[in-house]
């Protein structure tokens, strides 16, 4: 995960260098997901325990993080990245 995460931080890269801002948050956001679950398997030593999709709050839980560990910006971030998310709690 993190050889992808930083192989979509170089395209992310390409897209702020052709202004493509929105392509280019989009894919930093993959980035982020990317680096959550490599961390998640390098905390745990195994793969995700079940599907999470892109829910990086769900994602981070299962490293032993919770929510509110994170910084208030990066908080607000990973809970509305989520569409699911959003639609279930918006």
């Amino acid at each position: 995960m993190q050889d992808v995460a930083s192989e979509r931080s170089t395209d992310a890269s390409v897209l702020r260098d052709g202004q493509r801002v929105l392509a280019e948050l989009y894919m930093l956001g993959l980035v982020v997901e990317c680096y959550a679950k490599a961390l998640c398997v390098e905390h745990s030593g195994d793969a995700l325990r079940r599907s999470v999709g892109h829910d990086l709050i769900t994602i981070l839980e299962q490293t032993g993080f919770g929510r509110m560990d994170l910084p208030p910006d990066c908080r607000e971030f990973a809970e509305s990245r989520d569409a699911w998310r959003r639609k279930q709690h918006g």
